[in-house]
């Protein structure tokens, strides 16, 4: 239930923040940052192997680019057999791999936007006498980047399913390279996957999303099929301070949510005014100083 002193509180708010509403309406605009690629790798494989005795069939399908934007896509299945007919052959074994890719790196000063798709299944399966056979499917797809001048928002979303192997490689995953700065990370199957934040001017960033499933078939572990896949958008764009309805400026439209913020005590980085990691009482008057053209 609502104390008197928070209502006396969200009374004071309102009645200094409308008091702008009887002056011009001031609206700033979204400031451009400087966010640079500084590179990019998108890379895709499938491989398929069958043996037995002198007897060998295998195949290989890989591709990338390190262009800064674009697409990339790739699409290759990979399938191999040995028989008992075939010469020098003592056994029968089958594998096979499917790889499908789309990767899109958009980019403009103040915004960018990478998007990755990636499916793949591997099979592998011992049939008869002395064999084996492997299958695997290699992803990976990664940008580098840097954030100039002011800070940046950033929001994933979409999935992540590397299968059931943990093996250390599979990693969807925002952090500093060469630090020990991760900012968020998955490595095993989550589902769907949701985050947002803020990143700091000044500093180099790494988005990688990466998945190796390798399988191998013989006489003690004559079949397995497996499946992954992952499905995601990071998009990295300008943050600006009283902007708390984020639609790109700062004006009476704002007042509202501000006055939101500060009563539920949710943390917002648009509306927390004074940089002090809190959004109170103490960000009215600078938001006021913004409004009326004086911040």
């Amino acid at each position: 239930m609502q104390t008197a002193a928070n209502r006396i509180n969200g009374i004071r708010i309102v009645l200094l923040l409308f008091t702008i509403a009887a002056t011009e309406l001031f609206a700033f605009q979204l400031a451009s940052a400087d966010i640079t690629i500084i590179s990019r790798d998108s890379f895709a494989r499938a491989g398929a192997f069958s043996g037995s005795g002198g007897a060998v069939s295998q195949g290989e399908f890989e591709d990338n680019t390190e262009a800064l934007t674009g697409m990339f896509s790739f699409s290759e299945s990979v399938m191999t057999l040995v028989t008992e007919d075939d010469p020098f052959s003592t056994g029968s074994a089958t594998s096979s791999c499917t790889v499908s890719v789309m990767d899109n790196v958009i980019h403009s000063p103040s915004s960018l936007t990478l998007t990755t798709v990636r499916n793949s299944t591997a099979s592998v399966q011992h049939i008869s006498g002395p064999s084996n056979a492997t299958a695997s499917a290699r992803h990976n797809f990664r940008v580098r980047f840097s954030v100039d001048d002011q800070p940046v928002r950033y929001t994933l979303s979409g999935t992540f399913d590397p299968g059931p192997i943990v093996n250390g490689f599979n990693r969807m995953a925002l952090y500093r390279p060469f630090t020990a700065n991760t900012i968020f990370e998955f490595e095993t199957p989550v589902g769907s996957v949701s985050e947002t934040g803020i990143l700091q001017p000044g500093l180099t960033y790494e988005f990688r999303a990466r998945v190796f499933d390798g399988l191998g078939a013989g006489a003690n572990d004559p079949s397995t099929t497996e499946s992954t896949s992952y499905n995601a958008m990071l998009h990295v764009e300008n943050v600006l301070i009283g902007d708390v309805n984020l639609d790109g400026v700062v004006n009476l439209l704002d007042v509202e949510p501000f006055i939101d913020a500060i009563s539920t005590g949710q943390y917002q980085f648009e509306a927390d005014i004074n940089a002090d990691d809190e959004v109170n009482l103490l960000d009215v008057n600078p938001f006021i100083a913004i409004l009326s053209g004086g911040g």
